[in-house]
């Protein structure tokens, strides 16, 4: 069933979520959540990120995301490393907060230069990967640099699964760092 007024290729699978939220004294909110995927299909929808009341959204979706493929590639996982570049990330350009229905799942940042278009971040929650979210939202970044005759970059670290996304998705290898690969994706047509 697909949700009315809605396209096939504008959809992604829905989960569902019976979650609970908790405060602690600091303010974080920790979030409990048991998820179904459903048969049906919902739209992804993307807000303007607040730098303050989402930052701890922001971190916990950045830590969240990557302490797995860091500790792959880095041996372990330091958080008050991690709290640095996720601070610094968070603090060099505006970030979008990526919505399945109501549900904050995930941020991502394009920058935009002269000459290109840099996708800076996106990082979804992993109970929410695997379900076209990340194709979704990169299939869309593709049209608009598309619409802009700009190239679309970014990098992502060596140990990350992400880059047969990206690969599959026609992103080439421009480079590496010690840590980074360096992938572009341009309109040959």
């Amino acid at each position: 069933m697909i949700t009315p007024g809605l396209e096939p290729e504008d959809t992604v699978k829905s989960l569902t979520c019976e979650h609970s939220e908790q405060v602690s004294p600091g303010g974080a909110i920790h979030r409990n959540v048991l998820l179904r995927q459903n048969t049906f299909m919902t739209a992804i929808s993307f807000r303007d990120a607040d730098k303050q009341n989402d930052f701890e959204f922001g971190k916990t979706v950045h830590h969240s995301a990557y302490r797995e493929v860091v500790s792959r590639q880095f041996g372990s996982w330091d958080e008050l490393i991690q709290d640095g570049f996720f601070k610094e990330g968070w603090n060099r350009g505006p970030h979008k907060i990526i919505l399945v229905g109501v549900i904050p799942v995930g941020i991502y940042s394009l920058a935009e230069h002269p000459d290109h278009l840099f996708f800076s971040e996106i990082q979804i929650l992993p109970e929410y990967q695997g379900n076209g979210l990340g194709t979704k939202i990169l299939k869309e970044q593709i049209q608009y640099a598309k619409s802009l005759g700009l190239p679309l970059r970014l990098q992502v670290l060596r140990e990350n699964k992400a880059q047969e996304l990206y690969l599959r998705l026609g992103f080439i290898v421009t480079g590496t760092t010690d840590t980074h690969i360096k992938m572009e994706w341009q309109d040959n047509n």
